[in-house]
Order: structure tokens, then C-alpha cells, then sequence
């Protein structure tokens, strides 16, 4: 279970883990990582042989998940440059 859960965290840092409750399947995924759904659905989270992330798990908690690492380190980087050109045209303007 550690597994899904640092894998949910490296690749959505901002994922809401009070609404998407994690715990090990029953019936047809006994024994995999799941996530409860809304109407008690169980999701299985990771593929089968862990690379990855199951569609149906993404589909389903992308509200929950928030944005993933590399749009937050985009937008970053693009409120960075941002600020670089304004200090560059503030200190032209000092001078």
C-alpha cells in the first residue's frame, strides 16, 4: 500500500488523501490497492505489474488527485521568467 500511496504522492504532490481513501481490495481485486469511489466502487489504482496508474483510477479521481507535478513545476517556471523579465525592465528603467 505504500507503493500507491508514494506513487500517487511523487506524481500528484497535491492530491487531497482525506477524500481518497486507499485500502486493499475485496472480491475481484482482493488482495490489489484500491481506491473507494463515491458509491463505494472500488478502483484498483495501479496496474498489475506497478508501472503505472489504472485509467479508470485517474478517470475517476482527477478532481481528487489535483494537478501533477509537471504542471506545477510549468507554471513555476513560467512565474519565474515572468518575474526575471520584470526585475530586468525595473532595473533598465533605474538606470
Amino acid at each position: 500500500m505504500k507503493t500507491a500511496v508514494d506513487m500517487i504522492k511523487s506524481k500528484f504532490p497535491k492530491a487531497d488523501f482525506e477524500k481518497i481513501k486507499i485500502r486493499r481490495g475485496k472480491g475481484k481485486n482482493l488482495g490489489k490497492i484500491v481506491a473507494i469511489g463515491p458509491k463505494e466502487g472500488e478502483y484498483k489504482v495501479l496496474k498489475d505489474d506497478e508501472s503505472g496508474f489504472t485509467k479508470s483510477f485517474l478517470d475517476s479521481f482527477k478532481n481528487k488527485l489535483g494537478p501533477t507535478a509537471e504542471e506545477i513545476i510549468s507554471k513555476d517556471g513560467n512565474t519565474i521568467k515572468a518575474q526575471r523579465q520584470i526585475l530586468v525592465e525595473s532595473d533598465i528603467q533605474l538606470r
